[in-house]
């Protein structure tokens, strides 16, 4: 028998005395005692590393959890877009390189009959295959710029292609295709838009040139 059913029968047994001091201050009815009692027993079974009968409650519930992060996010998204200026910074670098490789080039293949300057070539050849390769330039390499794709996927060669073909489109209506990123919402140039592309701006420090 409990401490609270040993009260209650005491209580029973002095009924008299408990009706005759039920108006005194301080004065406790048995019911309460009683509903008291049973707040104990109930205390003392939920205690911390015990739990009560029927209770399927975790004895350490987990803390809450954190909001979920968004997962697999396309660099075009997660990264801000390139501005106007940072983009023809960074194709003068690669221009002048280009040059210097068209130079070399044409000095070596001009001494073989039937080979034109090879300037073009060299170029859209850097251009697609450095945008293949690592998705960038030198120049881009320079001032943290990556080229990628808007639906996430990766910049394969057939894409780089295409975009060099629409760069050279853009230069040969002045340059206007160039021009139009200044302009663009999406910060696109005419050769972006016709591959898929935008070019962001990575954080300083990123590797791009890791083999």
């Amino acid at each position: 028998m409990t401490d609270a059913q040993q009260f209650e029968a005491f209580l029973r047994e002095h009924q008299d005395l408990v009706f005759s001091t039920a108006n005194q201050p301080g004065f406790i009815a048995p019911m309460a005692v009683s509903a008291a009692g049973q707040t104990a027993q109930n205390f003392t079974a939920n205690a911390p590393g015990e739990t009560a009968p029927g209770d399927t409650t975790p004895e350490n519930p987990a803390a809450p959890t954190q909001p979920l992060q968004p997962t697999n996010v396309p660099e075009a998204f997660a990264h801000p877009r390139a501005g106007f200026l940072e983009r023809m910074c960074a194709a003068f670098l690669d221009v002048v390189i280009v040059g210097i490789l068209s130079g070399v080039a044409s000095g070596y293949l001009n001494r073989l009959p039937g080979f034109p300057p090879f300037g073009l070539l060299i170029a859209l050849a850097y251009f697609a295959g450095m945008w293949a390769w690592k998705g960038t330039t030198v120049g881009g390499v320079v001032l943290s710029l990556k080229v990628v794709r808007l639906d996430g996927g990766p910049v394969t060669f057939p894409v780089a292609l295409v975009r060099g073909l629409g760069a050279a489109l853009s230069v040969v209506v002045m340059f206007l295709g160039f021009l139009w990123i200044a302009f663009d919402r999406d910060m696109q140039g005419w050769h972006d838009r016709i591959a898929g592309t935008v070019v962001v701006r990575l954080p300083r420090g990123t590797p791009l040139v890791c083999l």
